[in-house]
């Protein structure tokens, strides 16, 4: 690619949350355009998007009929339990937390479980979901509040975990449904929400967290970050952040040659730090190919004064566009970030 097609083509690598449950809200008709533009290729859904089954795949017919010049990613966090957004309250069947399919289903009953959840998601109108957590919930008196509290884990098993997460990702692989693996480098033993607030976790962290990750790193497309500290790699700043944690452990180490997602880059543990723009750009620094930005205001609750809005997509790609031009994203870097995008792309444009 030429730096006028890196150009072009950057819109490619954010993932972004809107406002609005029909075609004709104010905000979805800056976004309608944006996508059209090029200038955002992947969007996100969150329960304020959806109000019923008819509603929600009129949203997602209306924006896979928008002439994008790639292949829209229309994404959601459809774990079960606490984390879904297609909840029997809007007219859709509930999912189980990962615990407690875990405690109710073999891996092989839990394959044909999720098989209704792919079904549910293909159907209207989703082409990624982020899920499965892989997080390990240790077993401790004081549980991670945001995963293991939630019932967001398979277990303190690493091969039970695996087990069932392998029956999500086939079960979502075999009707083209794009999953991915969260939270790298592992979150079930952390004691704080990064939603809130900083955290560390040099202190609780295991190696013993990888586990599930080098298992399944070959048969999924994506894999999602954390924003979690350890001061082997990071010092106190988050992970999200680490060229030499994502590109040297992630990358060159482990060998994952997939797509590399952030977490929200609204939540508080990364806008307690830096603005967004900053934010995204060391992000792809460090190594990431796709970059969320929710628009979400309960993803940064803890932070006074959040207003979300559609032009802070102009905001990063202007950011973006003068950090090539002082050089400061390698040309190389940034290609391959992109084309890992249009990669992943092409599987849901070809299931």
């Amino acid at each position: 690619m030429t730096v006028l097609d890196l150009k072009k083509n950057l819109g490619q690598l954010l993932n972004v949350g809107f406002w609005g449950t029909t075609p004709e809200d104010p905000w979805i008709k800056i976004l309608s355009r944006q996508i059209e533009e090029g200038k955002v290729g992947s969007i996100i859904f969150f329960g304020y998007n959806i109000q019923s089954p008819e509603q929600l795949l009129t949203l997602t017919s209306y924006f896979k009929s928008l002439k994008a010049p790639f292949p829209l990613l229309i994404s959601v966090d459809e774990e079960g339990g606490k984390v879904q957004r297609l909840s029997s309250q809007k007219g859709f069947t509930d999912v189980w937390s990962a615990e407690k399919v875990s405690q109710t289903f073999s891996p092989e009953e839990a394959y044909g479980y999720y098989e209704g959840l792919a079904q549910k998601l293909k159907q209207f109108g989703f082409n990624l979901n982020f899920a499965p957590v892989v997080d390990l919930n240790p077993q401790r008196a004081s549980k991670c509040p945001v995963i293991g509290a939630l019932g967001r884990s398979y277990g303190s098993d690493p091969q039970a975990v695996i087990s069932y997460a392998r029956s999500f990702l086939k079960s979502h692989s075999n009707l083209d449904i794009l999953t991915c693996l969260k939270h790298f480098p592992g979150h079930g033993r952390s004691q704080t929400d990064t939603h809130l607030e900083f955290s560390d976790v040099t202190q609780t962290w295991t190696e013993e967290e990888l586990i599930p990750y080098d298992a399944l790193l070959k048969e999924v497309p994506c894999i999602m970050t954390s924003h979690l500290s350890h001061q082997q790699w990071g010092g106190k700043l988050p992970l999200t952040f680490s060229k030499d944690f994502l590109t040297g452990v992630l990358r060159e180490k482990m060998g994952f040659s997939g797509v590399i997602t952030t977490d929200d880059l609204h939540m508080g543990a990364i806008q307690q730090i830096t603005g967004t723009e900053e934010a995204a750009l060391r992000a792809l620094l460090a190594g990431h190919d796709l970059l969320t930005i929710s628009n979400n205001p309960n993803s940064c609750s803890a932070l006074k004064g959040f207003l979300p809005s559609p032009d802070g997509v102009e905001e990063v790609l202007r950011t973006f566009t003068q950090a090539l031009d002082e050089g400061m994203i390698p040309t190389k870097g940034l290609q391959e970030s992109i084309e890992r995008v249009l990669t992943l792309k092409r599987k849901i444009s070809s299931g």
